[in-house]
């Protein structure tokens, strides 16, 4: 489903914004070739270049889940958002956005085998008490998930980081003496569920991969519960400690950017990838790259639970030194960084030039 080589999706990712920039001096100047760090991915098209979801009522949730790197396309380019989720799927999906940690080595269910490569994010579901599987034992992975159990098990996941601000309301088709109304009833409270334009909800009915993508991307937006939110200065540290890794990488003339690389994933990450070989291929033919920060600011401007915004303003002396002639410029810009908390820390995983 995700492609496999790491360097071939930073390829990928980067070729639209590319071919829009020209190669001239004065930007070798400023930007070595607009290759510093906050700069790789200013105008570029979405990670992956899903090709099946241009005019989908979802197409926005769906690019937002291809950048974070949670779930992409598929290696044909599509992302199939009219497919049936499993419910093995759909729990990874919710393993992944909610970074749950690994699960334990043991079998979850009694048809959940070891050798599953669901079997770490069921086991880890379970024990976080996200599902607690069928009366018999089972978990029936292989299942459609339908939007009551993807409704249920993302309130599950999220604990008491959604905040009730609205009222509830009542579905012809949802039984209020079923175990339904209760997960549908705070799914329409906390506002991550809605129905249907008939005014039912279809709780038995099987949901879509765009169904999937759009409840779990409106879920982060709500987890707003003040007392779960980061520190500012934790999120603005992760965007200086990017910023200075890669400056002091390029200033030693270490274009693997391996330091850099650690503090990003999904669209950042391949936007990076993209940029280590883009830097090497000019230090290649003897260009020398060196950047003196002059000016660092970093402003929190949108905070939840798991994901973030935080724009960086910066003023940067660059220097480049090719064929024993030197050049220096000083470059201000502004970018806006996106993170999530993956593998315990904050990432970056998508960031954009601001404009002015």
């Amino acid at each position: 489903m995700q492609i496999n080589s790491e360097r071939q999706k930073g390829r990928t990712v980067s070729r639209a914004w590319a071919r829009t920039r020209p190669l001239t001096w004065a930007l070798m100047v400023c930007l070595f070739f607009s290759l510093l760090p906050g700069q790789a991915v200013g105008g570029e098209a979405g990670y992956g270049e899903l090709t099946d979801i241009n005019g989908h009522w979802a197409a926005a949730a769906i690019q937002e889940f291809a950048d974070m790197g949670v779930a992409r396309g598929y290696p044909d380019g599509t992302f199939r958002p009219a497919a049936p989720v499993t419910r093995a799927e759909f729990l990874t999906l919710v393993a992944g956005v909610f970074d749950l940690p690994p699960g334990t080595a043991a079998q979850p269910f009694r048809d959940v085998s070891q050798a599953d490569w669901f079997c770490s994010q069921v086991g880890s579901a379970k024990l976080a008490g996200i599902v607690a599987g069928y009366p018999d034992g089972t978990f029936r992975p292989d299942k459609p998930v339908t939007r009551v159990e993807m409704v249920a098990m993302v309130l599950g996941a999220a604990k008491d980081g959604l905040m009730e601000t609205q009222a509830g309301a009542q579905f012809p088709d949802v039984d209020p003496k079923s175990w339904l109304a209760a997960p549908v009833n705070r799914g329409i409270k906390t506002g991550i569920v809605s129905g249907y334009d008939d005014g039912r909800f279809y709780p038995e009915k099987g949901a879509t991969r765009a169904e999937a993508a759009a409840l779990l991307v409106r879920v982060l937006d709500r987890l707003q519960n003040p007392a779960r939110l980061p520190a500012e200065a934790d999120l603005a540290a992760v965007i200086l400690a990017f910023e200075n890794a890669g400056i002091d990488e390029m200033n030693q003339g270490d274009y693997a950017l391996t330091r850099s690389l650690s503090y990003t994933t999904g669209l950042a990450r391949a936007a990076t990838l993209f940029q280590a070989e883009q830097l090497a291929d000019r230090a290649a033919s003897g260009a020398r790259l060196t950047i003196v920060p002059l000016m660092q600011k970093t402003v929190v401007q949108d905070c939840r639970q798991l994901t973030a915004k935080v724009r960086y303003d910066f003023t940067y002396q660059v220097t480049v030194t090719i064929a024993g002639e030197q050049k220096t410029a000083v470059q201000t810009a502004a970018v806006l960084y996106t993170l999530r908390v993956k593998d315990g820390t904050w990432q970056i995983y998508k960031l954009a030039a601001l404009p002015g």
